[in-house]
């Protein structure tokens, strides 16, 4: 596909930026997908406030300016995704080809004003389809704006590449963890860093030798650091007085992650509706305990593994202009809240217990969490919304490859080879087809022109993974147990509700020698077949 990523805000930066300066949520996440959907073989584009044009880890980086080059590639796109800014859709749909779909996607609040222009039936209705990053955003919306749930979808934010396999298998998470224990607070300033700062004497006080390390800023806004300080400078200004408080400020993604690896608990006294939380994720994949709110779309992105302090009692939640809120009874009564369950974790982190949570909290990360993960549910979702699957198989195609299933089913596999031999030559960029062949040739022990026909259907469709987990098989029936292994493996992580290649997969990492792993993936496939 032909993808154009457009943030129609000021800020300069490229793909690479995600890995070399702090950067803003939205902005990091739409690098991350964008470098994952150009490594699957896609054309990416960002077009944003970048002063220099330039390839970026795969994704090219133009200028968002009016000019014939860029209405050309507008005319010639499958998606336009226009990040977090409603408003422009009456804009930009003229200017776009006449198959191309038009998307926002927003990690916003709707009360945001950047959000109000869809309260314009015309501005929202330009746009085919609106994509959320939880189910609690996506419902505000719908609660305040006129829009139509079938135009809407949700597709989560995932880890930075940074958090990946922190601790890979069998590995003992605590022994990484400093102690006594460091809490830490990574996000933005005026979204709980006064209330938490408020309460951390206590906290130290309870469980001595305790520290706090503050990763907070606005320059992951791209803001001056003069006016940073005008406005929040009086909260760092505290943490570098306070005693076992260490001020750091914004880090990139990758130097983040190595300091997170050591530390216990995220310590998110949340004051904030949080549309999404990337910051939760990471430090959950980061092995760290997260002790937050119960607030928005926090218990959603927590997945029952986060300890979450109820906000009720409260009246209203932080923003940019108004953060202060330690003094206030209200969120006094949440402070004193959040200090006891905050101390009930740390007065059990070292234990079986937390440390089994621990591992189950990486797991899930890891699997479901990932921007590799994250870019094939987009890839699915805009192919199917962008028309792509009906061009590349069309119905004609599926029903082949029915027919040809029935005839292998009546053991005619003769036929059902000459039948896909003739589709093909009619449908050559058909990735089922030549998916079907195989399955017909292997049926005639032809194991050699089975593997060519598996292999090209995964060249022509990267995201097919039935086709790997046949390629699979096809080399442990070559007894090549390696090649086996890396396929089913390739499978598993593309669909991960394969009960079977699971069993495959124990079966011949047992013949292999790896018998701690293969008992893993048994037990995974034990765990799939009870679901």
């Amino acid at each position: 596909m032909k993808i154009a990523f457009l943030d129609l805000s000021t800020w300069d930066y490229k793909i690479e930026s995600a890995y070399q300066i702090p950067l803003g949520g939205s902005q990091s996440a739409l690098c991350y997908l964008a470098e994952n959907l150009a490594e699957q073989g896609h054309e990416i584009f960002l077009l944003n406030g970048t002063k220099t044009a330039g390839r970026s880890r795969g994704v090219s980086c133009l200028p968002l300016d009016d000019n014939d080059d860029i209405r050309q590639l507008f005319r010639s796109l499958d998606a336009a995704i226009v990040l977090n800014q409603a408003g422009w859709g009456k804009k930009l749909k003229p200017l776009l080809g006449y198959a191309t779909k038009l998307f926002l996607w927003t990690q916003q609040v709707p009360s945001l004003k950047a959000m109000q222009a869809l309260g314009d039936r015309a501005e929202l209705d330009a746009y085919d389809r609106l994509i959320f990053v939880s189910n609690w955003q996506r419902d505000r919306f719908l609660d305040s704006f006129a829009i139509d749930r079938e135009k809407t979808v949700v597709l989560r934010n995932a880890i930075a590449p940074a958090f990946a396999n922190l601790f890979p298998e069998q590995t003992d998470i605590l022994a990484a963890k400093t102690n006594p224990p460091i809490l830490a607070y990574t996000s933005t300033p005026f979204r709980g860093l006064d209330l938490l700062l408020s309460i951390f004497p206590k906290i130290r006080e309870a469980i001595p030798g305790t520290r706090l390390q503050v990763f907070s800023s606005k320059k992951v806004y791209q803001m001056a650091t003069e006016l940073d300080e005008s406005v929040y400078g009086i909260l760092y200004q505290k943490c570098r007085q306070m005693e076992g408080v260490e001020y750091i400020g914004s880090i990139p993604q990758p130097q983040l992650a190595e300091k997170l690896r050591s530390i216990a608990m995220l310590a998110y006294a949340n004051t904030f509706e949080e549309t999404s939380c990337i910051a939760v994720v990471e430090a959950m994949a980061s092995g760290c305990f997260v002790v937050t709110s119960e607030l928005a779309a926090l218990p959603e992105t927590t997945a029952g593994f986060g300890h979450l302090v109820s906000v009720e009692g409260v009246e209203g939640f932080s923003s940019v202009r108004d953060w202060q809120f330690s003094q206030r009874p209200d969120w006094q009564n949440y402070a004193d809240r959040f200090l006891e369950k905050t101390v009930q974790v740390l007065r059990n982190w070292q234990s079986e217990e937390s440390a089994s949570l621990l591992k189950k909290q990486v797991e899930y990360i890891q699997k479901q969490c990932t921007w590799t993960v994250r870019s094939r549910e987009w890839v699915r979702y805009l192919e199917k919304i962008c028309g792509i699957n009906e061009r590349k198989n069309p119905e004609v195609v599926r029903a082949i490859d029915r027919e040809v299933r029935g005839q292998l089913q009546q053991g005619n596999s003769g036929e059902a080879i000459a039948r896909c031999q003739r589709a093909i030559a009619q449908y050559p960029q058909s990735a089922i087809l030549y998916k079907s062949l195989g399955n017909a040739l292997q049926t005639q022990g032809k194991i050699d022109a089975a593997i060519r026909a598996y292999a090209k259907a995964i060249e022509l469709d990267p995201n097919f993974a039935e086709a790997r987990a046949n390629l699979g098989s096809m080399y442990y029936q070559k007894r090549q147990l390696t090649m086996a292994i890396k396929f089913y493996k390739q499978a598993i992580e593309l669909e991960p509700n394969l009960t079977g290649v699971y069993w495959n997969l124990s079966k011949v990492l047992e013949e292999n020698g790896q018998l701690e792993e293969a008992k893993i993936y048994r037990d995974r496939a034990v765990e799939r077949s009870v679901e």
